[in-house]
Formats: C-alpha cells, structure tokens, sequence
C-alpha cells in the first residue's frame, strides 16, 4: 500500500512538472509583436521589440552603422516573422539561443571568384583545361589564353587536368592561382597491368587493351565479357542465347583447329578455368559460362594481353592471349559506402514476322497441287480441318516464343575504407534476370567479395588478401530443346490441346509435333558455386631488391538436373522415350604458388627492372552424370530412392600439373628507349617424359621519338609519339588429360565376376606443345597536346605442330587419335585505335572513341592435305572456319527446282566433290565507337559496334515452302510459283515425293542460298546519367548521387533482311537479348 501511495505522488508530480513546462515554453512562444515603423533605425526596432516581449538582443554598434533603414508595419506576429522580416534586405543576419536572446552578426559575404592561368611545361597558354573544385559538380575551362574564373571558397582544393597532362590539384588561398600542367598522367602515365606486375602506357612495350570500371558500369550486363563487344581491337565476343549461357572471347582469331582457342583468364592473381559447362541438358547449345559468376561491379579494370612481348610471360596457356581482371581495392580513409540499383526489362533484339494461317495454308496447298498429292489426315492433318485443327486458327508462335518483357533486378552495394595498416573492401551484390522464352526462365547470381590491404610501419611489408565467394542458379528454358527450329516455325494454326484438353502431339508417327506446353513441363535446374582466394605479400629486402609470394586457390562446383516426366514425351514419335531424370556433377578445384624476386635499380644513365619467378600449379577435376528411370510415376521423379534403375553413365577425375620458371628483365634508356625481355620455361603433366617440357619468350622495344628535340622543333602539334616492336614464342595445351598414357576403363563386358576394362583411346607418347610466333609492330600517337591520340598496329601470329584429333580407320578399333600436325595457322592483321576530344567548353565536353581491326584468318601451309583427312575439310590460304556447301547457281524458270552447281562435273551431286567455299562466320573486319557527351550534370553516351562476316539468314535450316513448317514472309514474292518466274528459292512441294524434291529438301536450305556475307551496323549500348548538385546531395546526408538509364544491344542494322539477328548463331537457336535498365547510384 505505501508504495502504490509513493508511486501515485510521484506520477501526479511528473504531471505537474510536465504541464509547468509547457506553459513556460507557451508563454514564451505565444508573445505576439505589434510594430509600425517608418525610416526607422535598426536599433530602434530592436528596443521595441524587447518591450513587448522577454527577449535581449546581442550586438555591436559598429555592426549597426552598416544597417539599412527598416520600413515595416506588422500586427500580432511572432518573433520570428519580425525578425524576418526586419532583417530582410540587410547585411545582417541572426540567431536566437535558448533562452530567447537574439544574437546579430555579419552575413557571410559570397568569397570572391578565383582567377588564375593555367600554362604548360614550355611557357605556351594552355587552352580548354578542366578547372573542378573537389567534391563538387562546380567546374568550368580556361579559355583560349589559358585564363579561368571559377567560384570556391578559401581552403577548397582545385583540380586541373586534361588529356593526356598530370592531374594537378592545388589550394585555394588569397590570391589569383597560375598553374603549370605536366604532361603525361591521364593517359600515358596511368597504371597498366601486365603479366606479374604493372608498367605505363607510356613506358609499356607491349599490346596490351584495357577497360576501366566507368566503362563497364554503363553497360546493364551479368557477364562481362559482354561488356568488351566493340570496346578494344583484335577482340570478338560471340553471344547469342539466353541469360547465362556461354560467352566465346575470341582474341586475334583461331590460332588452332584441334585445341582449344580460348584465351588466358586470371582474375587477381587466380587462375579461372573459363571452359563452358554442358550438363545434363541441351537447352543452351553452346553450353553455359563460368566467367558469368564475377560481379562486373567488382571489376576495376580488364586488360586484354594480346602480342609476344605481353603474353609470352605466361608461356604455354598464352597463345590464345590473356585476359586479367583486376578488382577494386581499398581507399584509404573513412568508410566509404556505394549503392547501386536498378531495375528493367530483357526484350528480344529481333522478331521475325512469319506467314499468318492464310498464307501458310495457301502455300502447304500450292505444294500438294505441284506434286499432284492429296492432303490426307496422316500426311496433312492442318489442311483437313479436322479436329482439333481449324484452318482458320492462328497463334503468333513468334511471339509465344520470344515476345516477354522479361524483368531484371539488380543490386550491389560496397564499403572501403581503413588506414595504412589495415584497409579493406568489401561487396556484395544480388542479380535476377528473366528470359523472353516461355516458362519463365531465370538467372539468379549472389556474390561477395573481400578485398584487405596492409602495409607495415617501416613501410617494407604489404600484404592483401582477396576472397571471393558467388552461387548461381540457373533455370533454363526447355521449348528450344524439343522443336525442331523452335517454337515459331510451328504451323499458325497448330493446336496445342485436343478437344478433349490433353496436349495435342499430330496425327501419326509421320506427322507429328514436340507439343511447347508439354516440353515445359520438364524441371530443369543448375546450381554453380565459384570461390576464389588469393594471398600476396612482398618484403622490400633493400633499396630496389623486393621478395613477394603469391598464393592462390579456386574452386568451381556445378550440379545440375533434368526431370523428363510422362507429360513431355511425345506419343507419336518414332523414338518414344521413357521417363527419366539425370544428374550431373562436377567439380574443378586449383591451387597456385609462385614466389618472386624483383629488382629495381639504374645501370649507367637507364633504368633496369629484373624480374625472376617459379610457378607451382595443380588443377583437379572430376564429374559423375547418372540416369534414371523406372520411377511409378510423374511425382516420384524427385527422388533418387523411387527409380527402378539407376544407371552411372559417366564418371572421371583428372589432374593437371605445371611447373613453370620465368623471368623478365626490362631496361629503358632515357625514358626514351625501352628493351623488354620475357622467358619462361613451362612443364605440363599433358606431355610424356621426351616432350613435358617447353620454352618460350620474346622481345620487345619502344622509342618515344616525341621527346627527341629534332621532333620537337620540326613537329610541335606531335605531343607524342612511339614506335614499339615484338616478337616470340608462346605455346598451347588445350587437350585432354594423358592423351600419352595408355588408359583403361571399367566396362559392362564381364570375365566371371570380373570386372572388364576397357582402353579408352589410342594413345600417342609423342605429342608435344603447341608452338605460335608472334610478330607485330606499331605506332601510337598524340597530337594537338593529345586532344587527337591513337595507334595503328599489324600484327602476324603463325602456330606450327597445332595438336589435332586425327581421324584413322576404324580396323584399329579407335575412331581417332590425338597428335601433331606439320602445318601452320596464320593470323594476320591491322589494328587501328582513334580518341578525340572534340569540344571541350565550360559547359559542354563531347569526346570519341573509335576502334577498327582488318583480319585475316588463314591454313598457311599444311603438308599433304589432299591426302589427308582434313582435306575435304581446310583449304590452303581460307579460314580454319570454312563454309563449304553446295552452290545453287539459280532456279530454273521452267520447274521451279534449285540447279545446284556440279563442281566436279560428275554428273551427279556429291558431297565433298561439288561443295563451294562460301566464306567465313568470323569477321573479316570489326570495330567500334563511343561518343561521350557531357553538359554539367549530364552524362550521355552511345556505342555502335560494327562487323563484316558471313552469317545466316532465315534460310538456314528451314523448309522448303510447302511443307508443314512456317516460315519467314521474306519467301513471300521470293520463290518459284510458276513457269517463267524469276525466283530466289526453289518452288514449293509437299514432301518427300521424288529423289528430286529430296535432293530439294536435304540441301537447298544449307546451301549458299542460306547464307550473306554483309556488313552490319548494332546500336550497342545506350547511357544517360544525371548527376545531382552537391548542395542538394549534402542536405541529405550524401556525399554523391545520380540516376541514369542504360540501354543494352538495342538494334541492328542489316543491308539484307536476314529474317533473324546477324548474331543468333543459327536461325534455330534463340536470338540475342537486348536490355533497359532504370537505377540510382549513391554514395555516403
């Protein structure tokens, strides 16, 4: 009782305090002022409104003789309407404290415009310099005699920079500022990766492509590879699935056709075995892509290594170039915190417009009135109109199959910061996308990375450690995998369900439909997980002398499965399968040491740098796949534990070693002439004892002739010119493991209870490495103080004893083996690179880049190719990637058929004798280019990628017209419908009536008349960023932010209508997507 009596008096006082509060802050809120003065002095109005109120005012009578007189008339306002109002106009301003007193001071003047000069190193004004005062947007140029005017407070930190000159960075104090820009930094000068450590643009010697992370941050894209097409020369990047799927780089063409050509990809250090995975499924014919697990948010910078002199420090895996990917690192201070977001849509680039029901039944008719046939159910069930088929149904399968706007999320978000001692990066980001195709196909990627830097007290330590985790589930689509063409060539008026709603399949085993509803009732999923670690740590032992280690490990695990329930299995087909489900697993793991010495020091008046380094590397990989089948039913096949039979049909482990000896010494003459020499001596576990080992090297040189003083005089727009040079030796292995070693496997063949094995191949003890020599020369330029820069290459790769399959008789029980060929492969080229900056004005920048690369791809030598088994295959002097087909010289007027070309006069028409070299599917010549404009806060920016090559049209594959496939109405118009036309294709049947329409059917529509060789132009990236004012960003606690939208593969541009995109590798496989993407970047 006695404390419910103290709780009460103390609730009862905490009421009374509280209401004795608000009545003091009432009373001193609710004072209203009354004034009506006229020419009145400030003072005066002060001394009135202390009457009437509580409040004091605070202030210096010296400060009042600058006063303005006050007019003003007010009735019952506060305080703070008074004082607004009698302030207003004044030189005055105030604050009231606490307790109600009001303190006057000065107005803070605006600081005075900051004027300066800007000058370069010779004395010579220099015109149109970005001045920017840091941290903000406020900026502005010097003019044509190098003078600027430019707002900033006192103590604010001015930026001056220009292309291809130091950036400068200076304080603002009292007085006007005249600055002197260096040249070099922004271009020449910046870092350039190279292979186990960095150099300049300027001082590098080598072929080398790079692009930056403000580069990649404008392209809306999952894999980044993608992000290279059109960006660099010599490279091609091959794309033309769904979400996820593989994408092909390609670096200064084919270097071989029996081993592998893809290039080198390291990513910090790790080696990334960057080989497309094939599971269980088809969906993606090319199969799916490992580099699409790294974040391109990541990525600070992607340097292509292409000649001898940069790749052959890398020796044996670097024939094919090198690609390394170097991520973002730490920046040393406050936590810094990066918010990327955006959100969009996938669309098709291209959507073919087929025959609509009237036109398909109209021409299936026309062929059965050629052929004199009579449609019947079992041979032409869409022209009987019987159930469930009605003649005058149509669906739009083009759009059924390719019509979704698919959504895409994604997400990233990173922090930096730290000290010397201990700095740190870390990501993580969140990415789902959807396909256009029908089912709802996805791409769902989760990454993280950790990125920790150090450096010792005494400065003679540094480690850095990265780590990098992502996970990536894939939901391919299954409709491409079960019809024949895809989806869209379907009849228009096919009918999905019987009348009866079960799904509709044809009218007999000969004709028949894979149903798409029903395809899709198959589960398919891959998961894929990617870790990658890498430790680096060197001790400067002396004065030039520093030892490092690095150590790194990656682990690549994909599983997938696929579900084949009764729903998808198509009755009428003469291949009925069972239900199935099948299983994949597969696992790739490395492991990397390399220790290191670098020495750095000068030899009379030159500088040298010394590099020696051993490589230890072990790969391991192994995979299983599993069927089974016999399950009781469609929903039990989720579960291993309900299959009647479960069968291992794959399983395998390998190892790969290397141990590697390399070294480097680099010497330059007064920073003028520069000597590179690379070696590396490489050991593969691929090769037997007599060939395990393998040298390679090369040499490179530069002369900076800009900086003699006899070019200085005679030519003084030159800001810079170099010549450089290389040539070496790399090598290739891209085979199977022991293909020396004679391997045996477990087989189904029993002796007893035995288990039988097996050989698995023909081995060869003989083969050895791949071996390409590279050769190149060039120029790069600057001009105009480098408002105009550039290089022109050329550049010749041959590979001799390139390692092929060769094909034997089968009386040797083998089908093939692998050995080495005496012939060369040659790549030729030239490489042109231009960047202007074409206006540069206070307000408005725009800038371009522009690339071009003519290729040539060639069989060089190849002793005995008639006799050989390739020589129905390669030509000498054509591409590895030769179209051989038949020739249709035209078609007859008379019967409508195509008159193929008898190339060997035979009478007849045979295959390999009377097939035409048609071309090449790789460009012959390919580029790009970028514009870059700039208006204060605004960014905008498009690309456009171009290429010549033989590609496909909607031709290739398809039907004849007439049969009971739809088709493109590019036929319209376009074939032989009766005697005196004349026709582009040949004329339409029924089927398979005479060996004269098979003859038809089998190669018309994969022969020349399938195929175009064009130039074709693609808008390939779209970016519009506005970037907020600073002052509008600060009040929300931000330290910058911006908005943009970015467009990605948005359209194409063909001389020829192709019927499909020039880039859909064929006209059965999916088309390429183009993206739009919406988002805001922030930055605390």
């Amino acid at each position: 009782m006695k404390n419910s009596t103290f709780l009460l008096k103390m609730k009862l006082t905490m009421i009374l305090l509280v209401v004795a509060f608000l009545q003091v802050q009432a009373k001193g809120y609710s004072q209203m002022i009354t004034l009506n003065q006229q020419n009145a002095q400030l003072e005066d109005v002060f001394v009135e409104i202390m009457k009437q109120t509580n409040s004091k005012f605070v202030y210096s009578s010296t400060m009042l003789k600058v006063a303005n007189p006050v007019n003003i008339n007010l009735t019952n306002v506060t305080l703070d309407e008074a004082l607004e109002l009698c302030f207003e106009g004044q030189p005055l301003t105030y604050i009231i404290d606490e307790d109600n007193t009001v303190i006057v001071k000065m107005k803070e003047l605006p600081p005075p415009p900051v004027k300066g000069v800007v000058m370069d190193e010779q004395g010579n004004l220099f015109a149109f310099v970005n001045v920017m005062v840091k941290g903000t947007t406020t900026g502005t140029f010097t003019d044509e005699k190098g003078n600027f005017t430019i707002n900033a407070a006192k103590g604010s930190i001015l930026v001056f920079s220009f292309v291809g000159y130091q950036t400068l960075e200076v304080t603002v104090g009292d007085g006007p500022i005249n600055v002197v820009l260096k040249g070099g930094i922004n271009v020449l000068d910046e870092v350039q990766i190279i292979g186990y450590g960095t150099t300049t643009k300027r001082e590098n010697t080598g072929a080398i492509s790079s692009v930056k992370a403000k580069d990649l941050s404008k392209q809306p894209v999952s894999n980044f590879a993608l992000a290279l097409q059109g960006k660099m020369t010599g490279i091609v990047v091959n794309n033309s699935e769904g979400v996820g799927s593989s994408v092909d780089i390609v670096i200064r063409g084919l270097n071989s056709f029996g081993s592998g050509t893809r290039p080198l990809f390291i990513v910090d250090g790790v080696i990334i075995n960057a080989a497309n995975t094939n599971a269980v499924y088809s969906s993606y014919v090319h199969g799916t892509s490992p580099l699409g697990a790294l974040n391109p948010n990541d990525i600070a910078s992607i340097d292509i290594l292409k000649d001898a002199d940069a790749t052959a420090i890398y020796g044996s895996r670097a024939t094919n170039g090198v690609v390394l990917i170097t991520t973002k690192k730490a920046e040393l201070g406050k936590t810094r915190v990066n918010l990327d977001m955006y959100t969009g849509f996938n669309k098709a680039t291209y959507m073919p417009k087929l025959l609509n029901t009237e036109q398909y039944v109209a021409m299936r008719k026309e062929g059965f009135t050629l052929d004199n046939r009579v449609p019947t159910e079992s041979r032409a069930a869409d022209l009987t109109n019987l159930s469930p088929w009605k003649e005058n149904a149509y669906t739009d399968w083009t759009k059924y199959e390719f019509g979704n706007n698919a959504p895409i999320m994604n997400a990233n978000i990173d922090m930096s910061g730290g000290t010397k001692g201990l700095s740190y990066y870390f990501s993580t980001g969140y990415l789902k996308q959807y396909d256009i195709q029908p089912g709802n196909p996805y791409q769902e990627r989760i990454s993280s990375r950790l990125n920790l830097s150090s450096i010792s007290m005494n400065d003679r330590l540094e480690s850095t450690l990265s780590v990098q985790y992502s996970a990536d589930k894939l939901k391919p689509t299954q409709v491409a995998t079960n019809i024949v063409g895809g989806v869209r060539f379907l009849p228009p008026n096919y009918p999905l369900y019987t009348d009866q709603g079960d799904f509709y399949w044809g009218s007999s085993t000969s004709f028949n439909f894979a149903n798409p509803e029903a395809s899709m009732t198959q589960k398919v999923s891959y998961l894929s997980s990617n870790l990658l670690m890498s430790a680096n740590f060197s001790y400067l032992i002396f004065k030039g002398l520093k030892a490092k280690a690095s150590f790194s490990y990656g682990n690549q695990g994909n599983e997938s499965e696929k579900i084949v329930p009764s729903t998808a299995i198509n009755p009428k087909s003469s291949f009925v399968s069972t239900p199935s489900s099948s299983s994949y697993f597969g696992n790739y793991s490395s492991l990397n040491f390399e220790p290191q010495l670098t020495y750095n020091g000068k030899i009379s008046d030159g500088n040298i740098s010394v590099l020696v380094g051993s490589t230890w590397f072990k790969g391991s990989s192994s995979n299983r796949s599993l069927d089974l089948t016999g399950f009781p039913g469609d929903d039990f096949m989720g579960s291993w534990g309900f299959a009647n039979t479960v069968q291992l049909k794959s399983s395998s482990r390998a190892d790969e070693r290397f141990r590697s000896y390399f070294g480097r010494v680099n010497y330059n003459w007064g920073q003028k002439y520069y000597l590179n020499l690379s070696y590396r001596r490489d050991g593969s576990s691929k090769f037997g004892d007599n060939y395990k080992w393998g040298d390679f090297g090369a040499v490179g040189a530069s002369w900076i002739f800009s900086d003699e003083s006899f070019v200085k005089e005679a030519l003084p727009f030159i800001s810079f010119g170099k010549l450089r040079a290389s040539w070496g030796v790399t090598g290739n292995d891209q085979i199977a493991d022991y293909q020396y070693l004679n391997l045996y496997s477990a087989d189904n063949v029993n002796y007893g209870t035995a288990i039988g094995l097996n050989t698995q191949y023909l081995y060869n003890e003989d083969i050895h490495w791949e071996q390409t020599k590279k050769l190149e020369a060039a120029l790069e330029f600057g001009l105009f103080k480098s408002r105009i820069s550039g290089s022109v290459s050329w550049y010749r790769n041959r590979t001799t004893d390139f390692l092929v399959s060769e094909p034997i008789t089968s009386q040797t029980g083998f089908s093939s083996f692998v050995n080495n060929f005496d012939g060369t492969v040659q790549n030729t080229g030239w490489e042109f690179e231009l960047r202007t900056s074409n206006v540069l004005t206070k307000h408005f920048q725009w800038r371009t880049n522009v690339n071009f690369t003519i290729a040539k791809n060639s069989l060089y030598k190849y002793d005995d190719l008639a006799g050989s088994a390739y020589a129905d295959i390669y030509e000498i002097g054509k591409p590895l990637d030769i179209i051989r087909r038949f020739y249709v010289d035209s078609i007859s007027t008379t019967t409508g058929y195509a008159k193929f070309r008898d190339v060997n006069k035979d009478g007849s028409l045979t295959s390999p004798g009377d097939l035409v070299t048609l071309g090449s599917p790789s460009p012959k010549n390919y580029g790009g280019m970028e514009n870059i404009f700039n208006y204060k806060g605004f960014e905008f920016s498009f690309s456009v990628t171009c290429a010549n090559q033989m590609v496909s049209n909607w031709f290739m594959g398809s039907s004849l017209p007439g049969r009971a496939r739809n088709l493109p109405v590019q036929v319209l118009g376009n074939y032989w419908q009766k005697p005196g036309d004349q026709a582009t294709y040949p004329r339409a049947t029924s089927g398979l009536v005479s060996n004269t329409n098979i003859m038809q059917l089998t190669y018309a529509n994969i022969s020349n008349l399938a195929y175009n060789d064009i130039l074709w132009f693609r808008l390939n990236n779209v970016s519009v960023t506005y970037t907020l004012p600073s002052n509008w960003v600060e009040k929300a606690g931000l330290s910058r932010a911006s908005v943009y939208a970015r467009g990605q593969n948005l359209m194409f541009y063909s001389p020829i209508d192709l019927g499909k995109d020039p880039q859909a590798q064929s006209a059965s496989n999916g088309t390429p997507i183009k993206s739009w993407v919406f988002g805001v970047q922030l930055s605390f």
